[in-house]
């Protein structure tokens, strides 16, 4: 089922990429300590699973990467996370509209994380993180 992730979410030349933390930018949320599940959606999105259940859209840390080997994993800190793992680390629960350019549907986290179902979702910005 991995190998059919779409194009929009594998990283490939056609896609989105990974959706990493804005580098110019501060969000308006404050920081807190967050764990909980790492999934990967049948849309080929990742989501974040924390203690209230919900399956947050997620942008990683700046300097993180896809892997491109079969997509469905993200490289942090020279660690691979996936499908299932617990994942722990310090970030922001918010609403996608805090995103730099969400109100507009073509900018890139406008129209990725509309993609990705964000504002029904939520975000979770993960300012670190690691295997929990």
């Amino acid at each position: 089922a991995l190998a059919l992730l779409p194009a929009a979410c594998s990283g490939n030349e056609a896609g989105f990429g990974l959706p990493t933390e804005p580098a110019d930018e501060t969000l308006a949320a404050a920081r807190t300590d967050l764990s909980g599940t790492l999934h990967v959606e049948s849309d080929g999105c990742f989501t974040w699973q924390g203690e209230d259940g919900l399956h947050r859209w997620v942008v990683w840390p700046r300097g993180a990467g896809q892997d491109m080997s079969d997509g469905a994993r993200v490289r942090v800190g020279g660690r691979l996370l996936g499908e299932g793992d617990e994942v722990a680390g310090s970030g922001t629960l918010a609403e996608a509209s805090v995103l730099p350019g969400w109100s507009d549907e073509n900018s890139y986290f406008g129209s990725f994380g509309r993609f990705c179902d964000a504002d029904v979702r939520g975000i979770v910005v993960f300012h670190e993180v690691s295997l929990g």
